[in-house]
């Protein structure tokens, strides 16, 4: 499977705030995060897959600030589905995440997942 190469993603306590009056609304940094990976991910012609899958995710380490490799994982679900690689968040059947080099681009990749329930 042919890595997508993204921006490192904002993490999940970043993607929204409160309004009032509004409720829950996404973050200008989360927006536009997801405006240019969209675009750079569209670039890269990524396969669509329908079903169930696994998504490996290497996210760059850039500090040494302590945090979870997990946090970051949302946003890029979410992207992936809103550009149809993936059918539905709620169809991934494993997420294996993990820091990579210091320097280096988030590399997600996506395949079947071989389910037997």
């Amino acid at each position: 499977m042919t890595p997508i190469h993204l921006p490192m993603p904002p993490s999940t306590n970043q993607l929204f705030r409160n309004v009032t009056g509004r409720g829950r609304v996404k973050t200008k940094r989360y927006t536009d995060w997801i405006t240019d990976s969209g675009w750079l991910m569209l670039r890269q012609r990524p396969l669509k897959l329908r079903g169930w899958v696994v998504l490996d995710l290497t996210f760059p380490r850039h500090d040494e600030k302590r945090r979870d490799a997990s946090n970051f994982v949302k946003a890029v679900e979410d992207l992936l589905v809103r550009h149809g690689v993936i059918e539905d968040d709620s169809k991934v059947w494993e997420v294996r995440a993990r820091w990579g080099a210091k320097h280096a681009v988030c590399e997600v990749r996506v395949w079947p997942a071989e389910v037997t329930v």
